[in-house]
């Protein structure tokens, strides 16, 4: 489960734009000064809309190619939980690799031809599928999708960012709503996703075309004052720039290495990325086996109409964000690692609840009712472990301070990294043995990150505990 967003803790805070500094003599901050001081409300809201859209257009954009593959599957075609996987390795590399990359172009080029970029990029993925059908396009329109992705976010919330600036509770509110409208654009796109594919089948692709179109015209009504100078204007100094960014980046990724071979980070890293890796797994694999050809061994592969299962996916995203909001209640009470280790806890009975729900026969109503319950349950308590985790890297952060901003990109690393390996390897889990196959793929990522929690919590035992501070986690899942 993808998060994305971001928050400034200090009245008055420049403007960190996007991911990458540059220097100021190309970062047009006048622009910026003054939209400090003088929000443009009606653009903050074109803005939050047109992420809502995008958001809600890329889960729907997800939730029917993974029903579009099953309905091959079914038809007797050669289409396999591989397959799957490999549209979700490139969704997620695509993502991990660009944002960096159009971070770094918003800052020189201005941040409103990228908001611009991703829902174009989005509906030139769709409309490659709804046009021509064919497998290779698939892969290619997951690659785009993850490029729009990746195109959207940076110059998003740097100009949410810019606009709120003068102000810590306003930014606070307006970061808030964008993490609200994230989460609930991703639930509304599942379910549409499902029931569209329910009511048009193949056509369905079209509808979501116009949701990228809606967007973009969303984005279109932004107005910011932080424009690219002429193109002759900048070719000197962006040459300059980007040297220097290179040069930066560069710098950053060996003191980020450098950071991670410490014996916290060591031990966390691993961790972390095994729990992503559940998340990625999950999204990615859950919809084409619940649509495929039916297996009576297993109650939950085949047999799911696209409705129901763009609804249970919708819930798991929603149960999944309110349980990190209810874990927020126990920072201060637990220390991180106490938090890392109830979540695992509950990631352990999920494993066990969802083995005998899947293994029910049919007919058993009871029993499925209340296994469905207590996997929601095991869910909210699971959903701690993505909040405690930042919450440590920000106490690790602490010893860092001059790299502190690169320690905690780090975030948007760990989560790619783990959706990328959980998609990817979790379709040759899927295809050995559908859900039971992936149930078993997550009690090893499960032991995996209880390994590397037990080796931290040795590592400082007996030390001073480490409290844990609420750390906004991003809200993105698709």
């Amino acid at each position: 489960m993808r998060a994305r967003s971001g928050s400034a803790r200090s009245h008055g805070l420049r403007d960190r734009r996007c991911s990458l500094a540059l220097p100021t003599d190309v970062s047009h901050t006048g622009g910026d000064d003054d939209a400090r001081h003088n929000p443009d409300y009606s653009s903050l809201v074109a803005c939050i809309v047109g992420n809502f859209l995008i958001r809600a257009a890329a889960a729907a954009a997800g939730t029917l190619i993974s029903l579009y593959l099953a309905s091959l599957h079914v038809a007797g075609g050669h289409v396999h939980a591989r397959f799957v996987g490999l549209s979700a390795v490139l969704f997620y590399s695509a993502e991990l690799i660009g944002s960096p990359g159009f971070g770094l172009l918003c800052d020189l080029r201005g941040r409103k031809p990228f908001m611009l970029l991703g829902p174009g990029l989005g509906a030139t993925a769709i409309s490659l599928i709804a046009l021509a059908p064919i497998l290779p396009l698939v892969l290619i329109a997951r690659f785009l999708q993850g490029l729009s992705t990746a195109s959207s976010v940076p110059p998003t919330l740097s100009y949410l960012s810019a606009q709120t600036g003068y102000s810590e509770t306003l930014r606070g509110r307006v970061m808030s709503l964008f993490e609200v409208v994230t989460i609930v654009g991703i639930a509304a796109g599942f379910a549409s996703g499902g029931i569209l594919w329910d009511r048009m089948g193949h056509a369905a692709f079209v509808p979501v075309v116009f949701v990228y179109a809606a967007s973009l015209l969303m984005f279109l009504l932004v107005r910011d004052r932080h424009e690219a100078k002429a193109p002759g204007a900048v070719d000197e100094q962006g040459e300059s720039a980007l040297q220097t960014a290179a040069g930066k980046l560069g710098a950053s990724v060996s003191e980020r290495f450098r950071i991670l071979r410490s014996g916290s980070a060591l031990r966390l890293v691993p961790a972390w990325i095994a729990v992503n890796a559940v998340v990625g797994l999950w999204f990615s694999h859950i919809d084409f086996q619940m649509a495929r050809s039916d297996d009576p061994r297993q109650l939950l592969v085949g047999g799911f109409s696209g409705t129901e299962i763009g609804i249970y996916t919708a819930v798991v995203a929603v149960l999944f964000t309110v349980g990190i909001g209810l874990w927020a209640l126990a920072f201060g009470r637990l220390h991180a690692t106490q938090i890392m280790v109830f979540s695992l806890g509950g990631l352990f009975a999920l494993v066990f609840v969802l083995f005998a729900l899947n293994n029910s026969a049919q007919g058993q109503d009871l029993r499925v009712l209340v296994l469905t319950i207590l996997a929601g349950v095991a869910l909210l308590v699971t959903s701690g472990f993505t909040p405690a985790a930042l919450a440590y890297l920000a106490e690790i952060a602490e010893d860092y301070p001059e790299s502190r901003g690169s320690l905690m990109g780090l975030y948007s690393v760990f989560l790619g990294v783990g959706q990328f390996l959980g998609g990817g390897l979790g379709g040759f889990f899927a295809d050995w043995s559908g859900v039971n196959g992936m149930i078993v793929f997550t009690g090893l990522l499960g032991l995996v990150a209880a390994a590397f929690v037990y080796l931290l919590i040795r590592q400082y035992a007996g030390q001073p505990r480490r409290v844990a501070k609420p750390v906004r986690v991003r809200g993105g899942l698709h």
